[in-house]
C-alpha cells in the first residue's frame, strides 16, 4: 500500500491514520484520491490488527471538496457518471467499513469534504474550522454526500446551509450535529486519544456487529435506490446549462448569470 499518490497511510500500534494529501489544493478530491480511499479503506478493513480508522488532511484544510477541474473535465454523460458511481462507492465504502472511524477535520471543509465527514462513524472539528455547502452556487447539488449529511443533520439545517452555500463556523456545526465534537488546537491530540481509548475497550466484533445493525436500520438512507438517485442527480447536473454557466464563472471569477438581477 505504498503506491499511493495523493493519500498516506500512518499506522501506530492499532491505529491506522488515513491523510489526504493534495495540500497544494487544499485537499480537493480528484479521480485518483477517490480510488485510493476506496481501497485504501477496504484494505485496512481486512487488517484484524487494526482497530481504529482516522481520517485527516495534510496543510491548511483537511478538504475543499471535490477539484471542479476534475469533476467538469468530461461533457460526455456516460465518463461523468461513472465519475459519480465512483464518488459515491467511496463514501459507502467509508461508511460501511467494518471498523470504527473518525474524521479529524480542520481549516476548511467544503462541499463534498463534508460526505467523508459524515460518512464516518465520529467527527472531530479542531477549533476555528468552518464549512460549507458551496454547490448549489455554482449550479451543481451535494447530491452524492446528502444521504451521509441526512444522517447527522437535521433536513432543515441542510435545506439552510445547502440552499444559502453560506460559510458557519464549528459551533454551528455543533450544535446542528454535522461534528461531534470541537477540540482547541493544544488539545486535540489529547483528547482524540482518549476517545480512541475508549474506543480500544470495546469488543472490535461487537463494534463490527453493532455497526452493521445500525447501518441497517438507516438503510432508508442509504438503500441503492437512493444512491443511485444521487448519483444520476449530480451527473445531470454537472452537464446542466447552470451547471456549466456556474463552474465557468466560479473559474473566471465573475457572477453566473442567475445573479446578475440582484
Amino acid at each position: 500500500m505504498k503506491d499511493f499518490t495523493t493519500i498516506d497511510i500512518t499506522i501506530d500500534q492499532k491505529i491506522a491514520t488515513v491523510w489526504l494529501n493534495r495540500p497544494e489544493v487544499h485537499n480537493a478530491f480528484n479521480g485518483i484520491m477517490i480510488s485510493e480511499l476506496i481501497r485504501c479503506y477496504e484494505y485496512l478493513g481486512q487488517l484484524s490488527d487494526i482497530r481504529v480508522i482516522l481520517l485527516r488532511g495534510k496543510g491548511k484544510s483537511f478538504c475543499s471538496g471535490a477539484d471542479l477541474q476534475w469533476m467538469t473535465q468530461s461533457v460526455d454523460y456516460d465518463v461523468s457518471l461513472k465519475n459519480s458511481v465512483e464518488m459515491a462507492a467511496c463514501f459507502n465504502t467509508i461508511h460501511n467499513s467494518a471498523k470504527p472511524t473518525i474524521a479529524i477535520v480542520h481549516g476548511a471543509v467544503y462541499g463534498g469534504a463534508n460526505g467523508l465527514l459524515c460518512a464516518s462513524d465520529i467527527a472531530i472539528a479542531i477549533e476555528n474550522t468552518t464549512f460549507s455547502f458551496p454547490e448549489l452556487r455554482v449550479g451543481l447539488v451535494p447530491s452524492t454526500i446528502l444521504p451521509y449529511v441526512l444522517m447527522r443533520m437535521n433536513p432543515h439545517k441542510a435545506k439552510l446551509y445547502m440552499y444559502t452555500g453560506r460559510i458557519f463556523k464549528d459551533e454551528e456545526a455543533l450544535a446542528s450535529g454535522l461534528v461531534d465534537y470541537i477540540f482547541p488546537n493544544s488539545e486535540f491530540e489529547a483528547q482524540t486519544q482518549i476517545l480512541v481509548d475508549e474506543l480500544l475497550k470495546s469488543s472490535p466484533q461487537a463494534i463490527a456487529e453493532c455497526k452493521s445493525l445500525i447501518n441497517v436500520f438507516s438503510e432508508k438512507m442509504t438503500q441503492k435506490k437512493m444512491i443511485d438517485k444521487t448519483i444520476r442527480s449530480i451527473t445531470t447536473m454537472k452537464l446542466s446549462e447552470e451547471g456549466r454557466e456556474g463552474i465557468t464563472a466560479f473559474f473566471e471569477k465573475k457572477i453566473p448569470k442567475w445573479m446578475n438581477d440582484l
